[in-house]
């Protein structure tokens, strides 16, 4: 919880909510054109549907994001 309170706090301001947000930043990367993301409601399927919309997130936010990098190494 502590990371997504983070989150939170850094991304304060923007337009949208974490998972949208989240939806962006991977539609931000010039190698990724398509997101399937899970939609278990209408609402769900609605919110998603218009992320695309928004574009990708600006430079200033990706930096900010750069610094949630969570380096997982199994084999340590």
């Amino acid at each position: 919880m502590e990371r997504v309170r983070a989150l939170e706090r850094d991304l304060a301001g923007l337009d949208g909510n974490l998972p949208e947000l989240a939806l962006r930043f991977v539609l931000s990367h010039p190698a990724v054109s398509t997101v399937i993301p899970r939609m278990r409601t209408v609402r769900n399927v609605e919110r998603n549907a218009a992320v695309p919309d928004k574009g990708p997130l600006d430079t200033r936010t990706l930096e900010t994001l750069k610094r949630h990098t969570w380096e997982k190494n199994f084999y340590a």
